[in-house]
């Protein structure tokens, strides 16, 4: 990753802006070449909401982002359950009326379409309810809740698995997320000196890019599907994962084409990946998450299938992993803002990770519980340090103009919600 990251602010998110001018909230927080935050008042009256008023958005902010945290781990610890009640442990790693198991998995896609504009949208809100100064603050309290999230969902996913049904996995979602998306639509509004330039219904249909969000996601689809088809339930050499691997090349070529003609109406502009703090950030964040994701859906699997636990004693076991990824990213960030350096706490992270999986490699029916809790610390540490660091490095690197589309590509390869799939599919070959 691009040494550049030394002049990092420390501002996590400060530069969002939807006109792809620098805001006069950006005007007035500036990161110096040192590295540090100074004052720049341009005289222009700028408009928050404040008070309670705040208060409620952020809550509501808060409530949202849990909700998507609580999705990536909830499913993990109720995953046997599933398995056992649709009898196809080939769809494991695919909504609580669904009587199908391809509803299911049709579902859990929506809702990951869903949970992906949730955090994209949480980081963009915090630069437009705080003032400059209170960002970074707020930005912290952001992930602070996601990491809380993820840390219970599934301690929680194993207790209603084992109290009451795994439904209920999915049945959370629509108390807390109705109440959250009405406490926005009520309380918040677009500050006047943020709103955007006016646009053109075809200015606004190109720039949202439309043909490169089907192609991208539809060749995902299809790979996902022919993975998961390929060996299990189908041979390789069958009709329909054939056709689905073609057309995954196919729409993939599409995909590429289609960036490379929209020029900066493009979901992923070219001017962008062709920046080694862009493509190495995200290449780096999508092999960390890789591995992260395979034991996270594993782990539950082995504690149940091997060890014979419950659903909520399992969520019990894979806390250290959970923890350390929390406590692991705290640390990554606190030590980017010390040394100015990504390099070598990168290192460090991608280190732990690889030595905390191949220990986890090792455990077999006869592993005492000290090895399976020891070897999730090292692992969990390791994953909670490099995760932070691809999403620090890209926005104390992005110009205003570019954090948007930076933040984007990196939060996809960070949450990994098509990678998740993949990964688990792929180790599950």
């Amino acid at each position: 990753m691009h040494s550049g990251a030394q002049t990092m602010s420390g501002e996590a998110v400060s530069g969002l802006e939807t006109t792809g001018r620098p805001s006069p909230s950006e005007k007035s927080v500036l990161s110096t070449d040192n590295g540090m935050m100074e004052n720049h008042d341009d005289g222009q009256k700028e408009e928050y909401p404040e008070g309670l008023r705040l208060v409620i958005i952020l809550v509501a902010v808060f409530l949202n982002t849990f909700l998507a945290a609580l999705d990536l781990g909830i499913v993990a610890t109720a995953i046997p359950a599933i398995t056992d009640e649709f009898h196809q442990l080939n769809h494991v790693g695919a909504d609580a009326n669904m009587q199908k198991c391809t509803a299911l998995i049709v579902g859990r896609a929506i809702q990951g379409w869903g949970g992906a504009g949730i955090l994209g949208g949480g980081f963009l809100l915090m630069h437009q309810i705080a003032r400059p100064m209170s960002r970074p603050t707020f930005t912290g309290m952001l992930l602070a809740v996601f990491a809380c999230s993820a840390i219970l969902g599934p301690i929680i996913g194993g207790a209603f698995t084992t109290g009451v049904t795994w439904r209920w996995c999915f049945y959370i979602n629509l108390p807390i997320g109705g109440l959250s998306m009405g406490l926005i639509l009520v309380f918040f509004q677009t500050p006047k000196h943020m709103k955007p330039v006016p646009a053109t219904i075809k200015e606004i249909i190109l720039q949202l890019d439309f043909p490169g969000m089907f192609s991208l996601g539809a060749s995902l689809v299809c790979f996902t599907l022919a993975l998961q088809w390929g060996g299990l339930t189908m041979p390789w050499n069958s009709g329909p994962v054939i056709v689905t691997l073609v057309l995954w090349i196919v729409l993939t070529i599409a995909f590429v084409v289609v960036e490379m003609v929209s020029g900066d109406y493009a979901m992923v502009p070219r001017r962008l990946i062709k920046r080694r703090e862009t493509w190495a950030n995200s290449l780096y964040g999508f092999t960390l998450n890789d591995a992260n994701w395979v034991y996270l859906y594993y782990l539950p699997i082995y504690f149940q299938s091997i060890h014979r636990m419950a659903a909520i004693q399992s969520g019990v076991a894979n806390f250290p992993l959970l923890a350390l990824i929390s406590v692991g990213s705290l640390i990554g960030g606190s030590g980017i803002g010390r040394i100015r350096h990504v390099q070598p706490i990168g290192a460090a992270a991608a280190l732990l990770l690889t030595t905390g999986a191949a220990l986890l490699y090792t455990l077999d029916e006869a592993s005492p519980r000290s090895r399976y809790m020891g070897y999730q610390v090292i692992f969990g540490l390791g994953a909670g340090i490099g995760n932070q660091l691809p999403m620090t490095a890209i926005q104390g690197l992005s110009s205003s103009e570019d954090l948007t589309s930076n933040t984007g590509i990196c939060l996809l390869d960070i949450f990994k919600f098509d990678d998740s799939r993949i990964a688990w599919v792929r180790s599950g070959h």
